[in-house]
């Protein structure tokens, strides 16, 4: 009985060994890859990451700019339209300014013309 426990006892510290020894390789592995990303080793596609990740990606990149350049290019025709816009509004505003200018001579004209008519009556009362 003594001896199977020995056996036992030697079977659990082999194996303590071989699963301490596993860790150590994994942590130099571990310390080994972060030294070689210190040191700016290129960046490399693996062969965990799928042809259809990157084509997607690929996909994306060219819907974005394209709806960018189409942005830019809605923008750019806003733009143009604005511009256009302002030259008719400032000579659409210059037209009414005019236009209430003549209207406030003539109204003044017309309050002349009344009170002068006022006046005259007035005159011919009072006499």
């Amino acid at each position: 009985m003594e001896e199977e426990r020995r056996k036992v006892r030697v079977a659990i510290e082999e194996a303590a060994v071989a699963m301490l020894k596993q860790h150590i390789q994994d942590e130099d592995a571990r310390i080994a890859r972060e030294e070689s990303r210190a040191r700016g080793t290129k960046w490399h596609v693996g062969k965990e990451i799928p042809l259809a990740m990157i084509g997607t990606l690929l996909l994306q990149t060219a819907f974005i700019v394209w709806w960018a350049a189409s942005v830019t290019a809605q923008t750019d025709a806003n733009r143009q339209a604005l511009a256009a816009f302002a030259i008719t509004q400032n000579s659409v505003d210059k037209r009414q300014d005019d236009d209430a200018r003549r209207s406030e001579d003539r109204i003044l004209a017309q309050i002349t013309a009344v009170s002068t008519k006022l006046d005259t009556l007035m005159e011919r009362r009072a006499k």
